[in-house]
């Protein structure tokens, strides 16, 4: 199975969402279930950017890391302000968002890609349409 280059603006809001999380765990160091899915976001953003390296992402990312995280819902809690709890819920939702996209879901909008891509450049003035 041959493992496609993610594009490098995906790349580099992948690493802004884990520097976002980096920077919340570093002002909130403790170890209450908010910081533990935000840590876990962090490693799944970081492990998705990785995805096309050697070791991938499932040297980081543990099925019980990725089930904590699907089902994890935080509520606001004392010591955090409004604002970096709100950032924080965000990133976490995001990351389950990103565990919900899978190969079987993308494949075909990979192979529409490359037919929308392929009619645009023989016919420019053309629109393709999907029954």
């Amino acid at each position: 199975k041959q493992v496609q280059k993610i594009p490098p603006p995906i790349l580099e809001w992948l690493k802004s969402l884990e520097k976002t999380a980096i920077s919340l765990l570093e002002i909130h160091p403790e170890s209450r279930k908010i910081e533990t899915l935000l840590e876990t976001a962090r490693i799944c953003f970081r492990s998705i950017g990785k995805q096309g390296d050697e070791e991938g992402a499932t040297t980081e990312f543990s099925e019980s890391s990725i089930q904590q995280l699907q089902n994890g819902k935080v509520s606001q809690v004392k010591g955090w302000q409004e604002e970096e709890f709100k950032t924080a819920q965000n990133l976490i939702k995001i990351a389950q968002q990103l565990l919900r996209v899978d190969e079987t879901r993308v494949r075909p909008l990979r192979i529409a890609q490359t037919f929308c891509g392929a009619f645009s450049r023989k016919s420019p003035s053309g629109s393709v349409g999907f029954i």
